[in-house]
């Protein structure tokens, strides 16, 4: 079995010590190979001719993003705004009050969601909640998450799922990071090798014209090459512009306080289109997220309504 010299040398240094898992730092001093490449395609060769074993683990790396840092700095959202309506009587707990206070209007808007989210209703323009103590006290974990994110040697493990979830549905507000770590580890048919037939040797692995003039090719050894090795798959795909704006556009609806809905409801062209006084040739009633059904293709809706949407379309 012919072997290319990357794959001699990281056997060749694996043997030295057959029961132990190889790390890539110490893989990369020992063979003087510097490219992680080198040796993740060298292992990959060796795992496919059974000399090795490679363990892949997840490492989950979890820090603030730019709003989460800022939410160290200055308080997170929910937090600044039920302290402001915690200073205020319960009667002034209005939302006139909320939109006329020192927030900004981009704060206020997806504030109000938040703290739907954790209990707190409106009713005739007035916050109010059956306890407020329960409300600070949720509030009080999101922050104690946070600032547990922003200690040094975080154990992403040790961190409430619950949380991690809530978070990332929220704008920059936490990064999640995926890393593989791998080592390698001999076989027993990679510990029976035999270590003399893996001295480094002078192979062609190009074959240019300067080669082909002269005669020293004859007495050289070709790189082998595998050519049915898995090889990754180009993806060079990115998000299509109209599916960004419609995530853009849900995260921020979602971030208000709204929740998305499924199911078979559908409303007729009247109530979607002319109730809204859309005229006849404007481009949304065929296009973009408009959808008509062949079965049925119209249904019954009150005279009274269609004479009042004709009498506004033509008037």
């Amino acid at each position: 079995m012919d072997l290319g010299n990357n794959e001699r040398l990281m056997l060749r240094l694996m043997l030295s010590n057959p029961d132990e898992a190889w790390e890539m730092s110490k893989l990369l001093d020992g063979t003087g190979l510097t490219d992680q490449v080198h040796i993740a395609g060298a292992g990959e060769y060796l795992k496919q001719q059974g000399f090795l074993l490679v363990n892949e683990t997840i490492l989950t790396n979890i820090t603030l993003g730019s709003e989460g840092n800022k939410s160290i700095e200055i308080g997170l959202l929910e937090l600044r705004l039920w302290n402001y309506l915690l200073s205020l009587k319960n009667e002034d707990r209005t939302m006139k009050n909320l939109i006329n206070s020192d927030f900004e209007r981009y704060e206020t808007g997806p504030g109000v969601g938040i703290l739907k989210g954790l209990g707190v209703n409106i009713e005739d323009g007035i916050f109010t909640t059956p306890d407020d103590s329960l409300v600070t006290s949720k509030i009080n974990d999101r922050v104690l998450f946070l600032n547990k994110i922003n200690q040094e040697n975080l154990n992403s493990g040790d961190l409430d799922k619950n949380m991690i979830k809530h978070f990332s549905s929220r704008k920059n507000l936490i990064q999640i990071e995926e890393s593989i770590h791998r080592n390698w580890k001999l076989t027993d048919k990679g510990a029976k090798y035999d270590i003399t037939r893996l001295d480094v040797i002078e192979l062609i692995g190009a074959i240019t014209p300067e080669l082909l003039q002269g005669d020293s090719w004859k007495n050289m050894k070709f790189k082998p090459f595998d050519v049915n090795a898995p090889a990754p798959t180009p993806a060079g795909g990115r998000p299509h512009p109209m599916q960004s704006l419609i995530e853009r556009i849900r995260s921020v609806f979602l971030e208000m306080g709204f929740s998305e809905i499924e199911g078979d409801y559908v409303q007729s062209a009247g109530w979607n289109m002319d109730a809204l006084f859309i005229p006849q040739s404007h481009p949304a009633r065929t296009m973009q997220d408009t959808f008509y059904l062949s079965n049925p293709d119209k249904i019954e809706v009150d005279k009274k309504y269609l004479d009042l949407w004709a009498n506004v379309h033509e008037h």
